[in-house]
């Protein structure tokens, strides 16, 4: 449980007025390549009404060819009307080949020693870029100095 971010204050969510007017996605990756040359589900949800649309793809599919994709086999005959909020920037993430992100960490704030049974180990609160410090989580400061020794001088 230490090294889970703590889930702050709970904030209800507003009920969509309109069917895929508020969706949810996920990506399923590592599945067995099939003869479609589709390794990978993607899932998506209307909150509204609970329905999922289960879409096959390649994990090297990119996102104008989702975009694309998604449109055709969700929208179908239904007319899209523009609006500002569904607009998403993502100059700033930058997605791997397998379509994760890494978020990096910003700088260490606190560090201390927890003691086990037979041993000690040295732990450092790290506060992850585009996090509040409130939303900081407690690493190994081994693991942390291998993947960022930056943040140590």
């Amino acid at each position: 449980m230490e090294h889970q971010k703590p889930a702050g204050e709970l904030q209800p969510l507003d009920i969509p007025e309109w069917k895929w007017d508020s969706v949810s996605m996920d990506f399923i990756v590592g599945l067995p390549m099939t003869a479609g040359k589709h390794d990978a589900m993607w899932v998506i949800v209307d909150r509204l009404t609970k329905s999922v649309h289960f879409l096959a793809m390649n994990v090297k599919d990119s996102p104008e060819k989702l975009g694309g994709f998604t449109s055709r086999r969700l929208l179908g005959c239904m007319k899209y009307h523009p609006d500002l909020i569904h607009v998403i920037s993502y100059d700033d993430i930058v997605l791997r080949d397998n379509l994760f992100f890494e978020v990096r960490p910003e700088r260490i704030i606190d560090q201390k020693i927890k003691q086990l049974r037979n041993k000690q180990i040295s732990l450092v609160k790290v506060v992850w870029k585009g996090l509040s410090p409130k939303e900081a989580t407690w690493e190994m400061e081994i693991e942390m100095k291998e993947k960022y020794p930056e943040l140590f001088y």
